[in-house]
C-alpha cells in the first residue's frame, strides 16, 4: 500500500510540474459568456482523479524498458509541441492544443512510474484529461444557441401554465407592460452543464458500483442541474413580471447560478448511496506471493522511475514556459460572417502594420483582400516591400502557393506566440521574391477574424545570392522558442534561420 501511495504522489507531483503553465494560462472562473471556460474543472479535477487511483491495484514499475517508453513519449510530446505550436501560431493556444497534449505527458509519467500495467489501469485518467481542451466538445458547445432557445421555450411554457400574461418571440419574453426579458446564453450557459458533468465524473470513478449505476448517477446530476436552472429562470421571470426587473436582478439573478451549482453537487453526493454507489471499503487487499517477491527487487529501478518521472514533469514545465507570453484569444470570439465597408476593411488590415513604421499605400482591394506597397529609408519607393492582407474566418495559409515555387523556407516562433514564416519564391522561373507570411487576430466590425499577411520583396534572379541582399534583421525570442523553431524546421525539412524582414518582426512582435 505504501508503494502504491508513493507512486501516486510522484505522478501527481510530476504532472503538476508539467501542466503548471497550462493551468497558469487558464481562467479559474466559469464565465457565462464563454462556455469553453468549463475546462478549468477538468484541469483541476484530473488531479483528484489521479489521487483516487489509489483504489487500483498498482505497483511501481519494474524493468528499465518502462524508462525507455517514458522517454520516447516525452520526445513525442516535445516534438508535438514544437510542430503544432509553430504551425498554428497564436491559434495554438486559442484552440487549447496545449491542454489537448497533456494526456501524452500524463501517459509518459504513468508508464515511467507504474509501467505498461499502470497505463492499462489508469487509462480513464488519460481519457478524462483529453477534455481539458474544448475541441472535443465543440460540436456540443456550438449547440449553445439552440439550447438557450429550448430553455426560453420551457420557461415561457411554465409561465403560461401559471397563467402569467406573457408572450414570447425567440428568446425574448414580453410582459403586458411591454417590457421584455431575454433568456440569453448568460442565463442558460451550456458550459455550466458540461462543468458539472466533468466535476462528477472523477467522483463517480472513486465510488464503487456498477457502470450503469454510475451512468444513471451522472445523468441524474445533469438533469437535476437543468431542473434547478429552469426553476431559476422561472423565478426570475415571475419576479420580473410582478415586481420589476430591478428586484429580479438584485434578488436572484446575479448569484443564483453559482449557488444552484453547488447545491446540485451536494445533493448528488447525498443521494449517491441510494443509487447503489458507495465509497471504497477499508478491507486490505491480499498481496500475492509474486507481488511480495517483486518488492524485494524494486531498489534502484524504482528510484530511477521516480526520479525520471519528476524529470519528465520538469521538462514539460520548461517547454511550456513561453506560453506565459503568448497571445490568447478566446475560441468563441471568432465569428463566421464578415461585414464592413471598404474603410473599415482598410483599418482592419493596415492598423497592425503601423508598428512597422513604414509609409503604406493601398494599391487595390476587394471585399476581403487589400494589396499595399510599403516604403521607408530601407525600402525605396522604386522597390518597395509589398504586403497582401486577407481577412478570413479561420486559420488559413494559402497565399504563398499563389506565387509559383518556393525554393526554400524557414519559420521562427516569437515570444508573442505568433510564427513568422519566410520563403524564397521563384516566380515565372526568373523573378525572385523574399516572402514573410504570418497570421494575426482582428476584432474589427464587432467580430473576430484572422488576417493573413504576406510581405514580399523583389530581390533579383539569383537563387544562391538573393538571401544576402534582403534587408532583414535577426528575430529575437526566448531559448525555448528557438529550440521549438529549430525542431519545427527540421521536421519540415527546411533550413533553420532566424533572419526575417524587420517589418514583419515589428508587426508580429
Amino acid at each position: 500500500m505504501r508503494e502504491k501511495t508513493l507512486g501516486v504522489i510522484v505522478v501527481l507531483i510530476a504532472f503538476f510540474l508539467g501542466s503548471y503553465n497550462v493551468l497558469a494560462r487558464t481562467s479559474f472562473v466559469i464565465q457565462d459568456t464563454d462556455p469553453t471556460t468549463y475546462v478549468v474543472v477538468v484541469l483541476l479535477m484530473v488531479f483528484a482523479m489521479l489521487l483516487f487511483s489509489v483504489k487500483e491495484e498498482l505497483r511501481l514499475a519494474r524493468g528499465k524498458m518502462n524508462l525507455v517508453y517514458g522517454f520516447l513519449i516525452l520526445v513525442a510530446y516535445v516534438l508535438a509541441i514544437s510542430y503544432l505550436r509553430s504551425a498554428l501560431s497564436f491559434l495554438y493556444y486559442t484552440y487549447r492544443i496545449d491542454a489537448l497534449l497533456l494526456p501524452l505527458l500524463l501517459s509518459g509519467i504513468i508508464i515511467t512510474v507504474f509501467g505498461i500495467d499502470g497505463i492499462k489501469k489508469l487509462w480513464k485518467q488519460v481519457v478524462y484529461a483529453l477534455f481539458a481542451s474544448p475541441l472535443l466538445l465543440m460540436p456540443v458547445i456550438s449547440a449553445n444557441t439552440k439550447f438557450v432557445n429550448s430553455v426560453a421555450y420551457i420557461t415561457y411554457w411554465l409561465m403560461n401554465l401559471l397563467r402569467e400574461p406573457v408572450t414570447r418571440t425567440g428568446i425574448i419574453i414580453t410582459a403586458p407592460s411591454s417590457y421584455s426579458i431575454s433568456i440569453a446564453s448568460t442565463c442558460a450557459d451550456l458550459g455550466a452543464f458540461i462543468a458539472i458533468l466533468m466535476f462528477l465524473i472523477p467522483v463517480a470513478y472513486f465510488y464503487n458500483g456498477k457502470l450503469r449505476h454510475k451512468v444513471y448517477w451522472l445523468a441524474s446530476g445533469v438533469a437535476l442541474f437543468f431542473v434547478f436552472n429552469i426553476a431559476r429562470m422561472l423565478t426570475i421571470s415571475s419576479v420580473w413580471v410582478y415586481y420589476g426587473i430591478g428586484e429580479a436582478v438584485s434578488i436572484f439573478h446575479l448569484f443564483a447560478g453559482q449557488i444552484l451549482f453547488y447545491i446540485a453537487i451536494i445533493v448528488m453526493l447525498v443521494i449517491a448511496g441510494r443509487m447503489k454507489l458507495h465509497l471504497p471499503g477499508g478491507s486490505r487487499q491480499k498481496v500475492s506471493g509474486k507481488h511480495r517477491m517483486a518488492k524485494s527487487y524494486t531498489g534502484k529501478t524504482a528510484a530511477y522511475a521516480i526520479g525520471f518521472a519528476i524529470a519528465i514533469g520538469a521538462l514539460g514545465f520548461i517547454f511550456t514556459i513561453p506560453y506565459q507570453n503568448a497571445s490568447y484569444y478566446p475560441l468563441e470570439s471568432f465569428s463566421y460572417t464578415f461585414t464592413g465597408n471598404t474603410t473599415s476593411l482598410y483599418r482592419a488590415v493596415i492598423t497592425p502594420l503601423e508598428g512597422a513604421e513604414m509609409n503604406v499605400s493601398v494599391l487595390g482591394s476587394n471585399n476581403r483582400t487589400v494589396i499595399m506597397a510599403m516604403s521607408n529609408s530601407t525600402f525605396a519607393r522604386s522597390n518597395p516591400l509589398y504586403a497582401e492582407a486577407t481577412i478570413e474566418n479561420g486559420y488559413y495559409y494559402g497565399m504563398i502557393s499563389n506565387y509559383s515555387r518556393a525554393v526554400s523556407g524557414s519559420s521562427m516562433l516569437l515570444d508573442s506566440g505568433e510564427t513568422i514564416n519566410s520563403a524564397l519564391v521563384l516566380s515565372n522561373g526568373l523573378n525572385m521574391f523574399y516572402v514573410n507570411y504570418f497570421i494575426l487576430p482582428s476584432y474589427n466590425f464587432g467580430e473576430g477574424h484572422v488576417i493573413n499577411y504576406e510581405l514580399f520583396y523583389y530581390t533579383n534572379s539569383s537563387v544562391y545570392t538573393t538571401q544576402y541582399y534582403v534587408p532583414s534583421c535577426i528575430a529575437r525570442s526566448g531559448p525555448i522558442n528557438g529550440i521549438e523553431s529549430m525542431l519545427y524546421n527540421i521536421m519540415k525539412f527546411q533550413p533553420y534561420s532566424d533572419k526575417m524582414l524587420c517589418a514583419s518582426l515589428k508587426v508580429g512582435k
